[in-house]
């Protein structure tokens, strides 16, 4: 990318302290957003007021759906909130666009994150779909577990305890 490119006075970097909503579903976009630094959590909200996390985009990322709404000139599909301060970096919407047809790299950096993101979609709709919800907590136990437990126990110990648990928790009749 030429270096022309990053002396318009339109792109900027910013600062914004954590606040609870950034952006609101149905904002227009009219600049792409890249996090530097700090934490923004991606959300929806139901009917009845329930909030879903449906990601978050921490340093050196940015919002997909975002990009998207950019992209397609679309009101923005989610709520976006900064856990922390973030510093941001701010592209025109039309600066961005032109960058997506001229530099390749840019063009291939922003798929590539979609792919990936999809990839990560379709996994969990695979283990919901395929697996139980028992398969899955065992698993999530057996993986934080053994990441964060400093007991003297290995690894392999906590599979068999856990899986053991599970075991005998299949084996229990469903209470009403």
């Amino acid at each position: 990318m030429d270096t022309k490119e990053w002396s318009k006075n339109d792109i900027s970097v910013v600062r914004v302290p954590a606040n609870p909503v950034v952006f609101e579903k149905g904002h227009h976009m009219h600049h792409a957003i890249f996090i530097l630094n700090g934490c923004v959590r991606i959300y929806r909200v139901g009917e009845n007021g329930r909030e879903i996390t449906l990601y978050r985009v921490h340093s050196g990322g940015v919002c997909l759906m975002m990009i998207a709404s950019v992209l397609g000139d679309l009101e923005y599909e989610a709520f976006a909130a900064a856990e922390s301060d973030v510093e941001a970096l701010i592209v025109p919407a039309q600066t961005f666009r032109n960058w997506m047809h001229a530099y390749d790299s840019v063009s291939k950096f922003i798929y590539g994150l979609f792919i990936r993101k999809m990839s990560v979609i379709t996994q969990l709709v695979e283990d919901v779909t395929f697996r139980g919800i028992d398969d899955r907590v065992a698993d999530y136990l057996i993986t934080h577990t053994s990441m964060h437990s400093n007991i003297r126990n290995t690894e392999e110990r906590w599979r068999r305890f856990w899986r053991q648990l599970l075991s005998h928790l299949q084996s229990k009749p469903e209470q009403p």
